[in-house]
């Protein structure tokens, strides 16, 4: 199944012109993980550490974002709010399935880079922040959504 994929990052405007995601920034791919290890004492009780998570990155087009997003990096700008989205391609009029939602976002790195058999170079983006709140779809055959399933985490307090 093909998706499309746009981030918003707060006042940076990207190319998209999708009428619902209209000057996003066109994602192609993304990674992202948590994790969480075991605590052990000699008291033989186990309880857990702190959470682990990972950068959330991005590989993108080089596009008109590009100069924001470098200066951003550059000048350690924070931003408010960040969304990642996707939805499968082609299914506009059935809407997203899956959400990332960011608050008090710090672009960590730009990497551009590219070969002679690319029509456009690439750059990965990888993002830190505060609080991170997932949210998913379930999709029916037909492609009918059903209700948002929600979890968050908030970095700052460990609470999810």
């Amino acid at each position: 199944m093909a998706v499309d994929m746009f981030l918003k990052l707060g006042d940076i405007k990207g190319e998209s012109i999708d009428d619902k995601h209209k000057d996003e920034i066109e994602i192609l791919s993304f990674s992202f993980g948590v994790s969480q290890t075991l605590v052990t004492g000699g008291g033989g009780g186990g309880g857990t550490g702190k959470v682990q998570m990972q950068d959330f990155r991005v590989v993108k087009n080089v596009d008109t974002a590009s100069p924001d997003l470098f200066d951003a990096v550059c000048s350690g700008k924070h931003i408010q709010e960040g969304v990642f989205t996707v939805r499968r391609a082609g299914h506009k009029e059935s809407g997203d399935f899956y959400k990332v939602s960011f608050e008090n976002v710090l672009i960590s790195s730009v990497g551009p880079g590219g070969n002679a058999n690319e029509s456009v170079p690439m750059e990965q983006l990888s993002l830190n922040f505060a609080s991170v709140k997932i949210e998913v779809r379930r999709q029916s055959t037909r492609g009918t959504l059903g209700p948002w399933e929600t979890t968050q985490c908030n970095l700052a307090g460990d609470k999810t």
